[in-house]
This record gives structure tokens, C-alpha cells and sequence, in this order.
């Protein structure tokens, strides 16, 4: 799979600390962070969660992350500073 190649996306959020959006890759599982600008063709995405099914994003003002893990039935935070994963409902 190659960054730019998106299978079933279900989620969109504007991270508004940087000029980049969070994207739920779910066919890929994985959750991948892309900068905004106006090159179309531009590869520019970087995981950052594999091997997880996510179906909904979010991040709060503190910076983490908060993705529905539907193969868990979980909702985790992510703290991408420390990388640690917390099951929060």
C-alpha cells in the first residue's frame, strides 16, 4: 500500500495545532496524518497509528488523539508525544 493510496477513509479531522488533517484509513487500518496544500498529487502522509481499525478521529486541545477502535468495541486516546494507547471508554 502506498501512502497516497486510501482504502475506505471514514474519517476526516483538521488537526488545529499544525496545517495537516487526521484520516481514518479503516480498508488499511491505519491512521494517517496528511499536510494540507494545494499540490493534489503530493505524497505527503505519515502513519501514525497501524494495524487498527479506526472509524472516527478527533483530537482535543491537549494534543491527543481519540480514535473508535471498532474491532475492540473501544474508544482509545492516543498520546503521540509518548506514544502510549489508553482505552477511555
Amino acid at each position: 500500500d502506498r501512502m497516497y493510496q486510501l482504502d475506505r477513509p471514514t474519517d476526516v479531522a483538521r488537526d488545529p495545532f499544525t496545517n495537516h488533517i487526521l484520516i481514518s484509513d479503516t480498508g488499511n487500518q491505519r491512521l494517517v496524518r496528511w499536510q494540507l496544500n494545494d499540490d493534489e498529487t503530493s505524497e505527503n502522509g505519515a502513519v501514525i497509528i497501524d494495524h487498527v481499525e479506526c472509524y472516527r478521529i478527533a483530537m482535543d486541545t491537549c494534543k491527543n488523539i481519540y480514535f473508535s477502535d471498532i474491532e475492540n468495541h473501544a474508544v482509545v486516546r492516543y498520546c503521540e508525544a509518548s506514544g502510549k494507547r489508553a482505552v477511555v471508554a
